[in-house]
């Protein structure tokens, strides 16, 4: 299912019930930030999904597999929660999702699909560029994945 056709998550449950596997969702960020995230490496192009063929949280500035984070939407299988059970601590000494998940792609297939309908960096440049209008507020509202349609 391609960006913007679909919620982000309707669009998961379309990618698992073509691939089957796990499912991540993916949103493309500027590279300058991609520390602050966990990202995704690209494998074989599926169309509108491709394979995930390696993972890391928070990688130091200057050496991210790509530009595309994973989102936090996920379809995963129930394996997942023997592996975060051992309590292993990764990146900021905490639990994180991304090292269960690089655990669990030994054995299982992951996929990734866009979970945005525009360009997250063009989202960006407009969530945070000055208002066209006096505004009472200097807050812009940013629809979330599960607004959008």
């Amino acid at each position: 299912m391609a960006a913007g056709q679909g919620r982000c998550l309707a669009q998961c449950v379309a990618a698992y019930e073509k691939h089957g596997g796990n499912i991540i969702a993916v949103e493309e960020v500027l590279a300058d930030e991609t520390h602050q995230y966990g990202v995704v490496s690209i494998g074989k192009d599926f169309g509108h999904t491709f394979e995930i063929t390696g993972m890391v949280e928070k990688p130091p500035k200057g050496t991210a597999l790509s530009n595309l984070i994973i989102s936090g939407r996920y379809v995963l299988g129930p394996e997942i929660f023997a592996i975060l059970e051992k309590g292993e601590k990764g990146a900021g000494g905490e639990i994180q999702l991304t090292d269960g998940m690089k655990a669990l792609a030994k054995s299982q297939s992951f996929t990734a699909c866009a979970s945005m309908e525009r360009p997250m960096i063009a989202a960006r440049n407009w969530a945070f560029s000055p208002p066209i209008s006096p505004s009472p507020s200097p807050i812009r509202h940013w629809p979330l994945c599960s607004e959008r349609n």
